[in-house]
């Protein structure tokens, strides 16, 4: 996960972050995080992401509200509207798109699709025939551009106000997670080793899943387990 600041974008940390993840061949998702502040400007970031870092984004959700009076965001795979109530953001609300923001979000859908397009060729055939693609057509290969390192998808949110975190975890599995694996890092960036395959299916990658990039620039060993969608990075002894 490349976690970026909403006012900040892009700093010296996010090079470092996205170093490893290039490094380590990491499949990522893109947040940008602390919409709720003064200045916050999701789209600028990304296109931040896009000119510094050089990503592939896909823009996946569109804020409701700026700043002080985020209060919502978009989701353009489904097109519905998300607000996250109770005093943490517990209580996720989905509900209609507001009519005044319905014409932005159909155009930016229509711009995600057309740049999914342009890395998936099932996707392609579907844009090229104008078709309208299913839910999970627009998954699936938002999830293939993803773990072949073709695309960045972006999400956005506030994790102070637990604003779009559920999203993003949502999203992290859809798009992200592949094989059960258990993967040994070695210390001082040696080669990473696939200990064993929950599943049986085995992997070719050294990374089959997310992973948490800090951790990897730790000097220490790791060894990162993911099973049934739930990610934790172990510490073990040298």
């Amino acid at each position: 996960m490349l976690v970026l600041c909403g006012t900040s974008g892009v700093q010296s940390q996010s090079y470092t972050v996205d170093r490893q993840m290039r490094r380590y061949n990491v499949p990522r998702l893109a947040f940008i995080n602390k919409l709720d502040r003064a200045g916050a400007d999701p789209a600028r970031v990304t296109a931040q992401l896009k000119d510094k870092l050089r990503h592939n984004t896909i823009t996946m959700q569109l804020p409701i509200g700026e700043e002080a009076d985020f209060e919502g965001i978009i989701d353009l795979i489904k097109m519905k509207a998300y607000h996250f109530d109770g005093d943490n953001g517990e209580e996720v609300r989905e509900e209609e798109i507001p009519a005044e923001l319905l014409e932005k979000a159909k155009a930016a859908r229509h711009d995600l699709i057309a740049a999914v397009a342009d890395h998936d060729d099932e996707m392609a055939e579907i844009f090229l025939a104008e078709q309208e693609p299913t839910i999970e057509q627009i998954r699936a290969a938002i999830r293939r551009a993803t773990i072949s390192l073709k695309m960045t998808p972006v999400f956005i949110g506030s994790a102070y106000k637990n604003k779009g975190v559920q999203l993003l975890l949502d999203g992290n599995t859809i798009y992200a997670l592949r094989s059960n694996t258990l993967t040994k890092f070695p210390k001082a960036g040696g080669t990473p080793t696939v200990l064993a395959s929950v599943s049986g299916t085995g992997t070719d990658r050294y990374l089959a899943d997310t992973v948490n990039a800090s951790a990897l620039a730790v000097d220490d060993q790791f060894v990162y387990w993911t099973y049934q969608g739930h990610d934790q990075i172990l510490k073990i002894a040298k």
